[in-house]
């Protein structure tokens, strides 16, 4: 079934009816004007205009929307996110209604991904594999380019960046759309980039 955005909506809330108000990833639609507009505005900066991005992981899918986003605009997709026993039923039935081709994937610090395959772009949008101790940006990037041309990360934090090291605060944003902040500090970055930063300041 191929769906427009409000066959899309409406199926969302029918499945989220089904379960508790409390279940992961029932935020996403019982707030959907919030979340849907801040995914299309990850879609918007994350392509940005570009012609040159057919395909896309992204890690920590979730309930799909972001998917969903990308495939009306012509782009191939992939989702990951952690075990199901964790993320519960809503996630599956979400991303069966799309078809997501989806795999789990635990961002593990200092750990290669182990993907398969070859991606335009990889995406991350309110992840928290970030927060765990011991992880390090450097790593992951070099793991990230092993097996795309290009990176767009929402992270799931706004306020202080200190804590990163000082070449990872030059590389973040904070991106402005009509005055709101897209909520969080964010990375663009291809490979090319990477490759001058980390040979001229790692």
């Amino acid at each position: 079934m191929v769906m427009n955005q409000e066959q899309y909506k409406a199926t969302m809330w029918e499945i989220a009816l089904r379960h508790d108000k409390k279940a992961r990833g029932a935020k996403y639609v019982r707030r959907w004007e919030h979340f849907w507009d801040e995914k299309q505005l990850v879609a918007d900066l994350s392509l940005d205009g570009r012609t040159d991005i057919k395909s896309v992981l992204d890690i920590g899918t979730g309930v799909g929307m972001l998917p969903f986003i990308y495939r009306q605009r012509g782009i191939e997709v992939e989702g990951t996110d952690i075990t199901e026993d964790i993320t519960g039923p809503m996630f599956i039935e979400c991303c069966e209604l799309i078809n997501l081709t989806r795999f789990e994937l635990w961002v593990i610090p200092n750990q290669p991904m182990n993907l398969t395959k070859h991606y335009d772009m990889i995406v991350a949008t309110r992840t928290e594999f970030d927060r765990q101790e011991g992880f390090d940006w450097a790593y992951f990037l070099d793991d990230c380019f092993k097996h795309c041309d290009r990176v767009w990360f929402k992270l799931n934090e706004g306020g202080s960046i200190k804590k990163h090291d000082s070449w990872f605060q030059q590389i973040i944003f904070n991106k402005k759309k009509d005055g709101s902040a897209i909520g969080q500090w964010c990375l663009d970055m291809n490979k090319e980039d990477w490759i001058k930063i980390k040979d001229g300041k790692i």
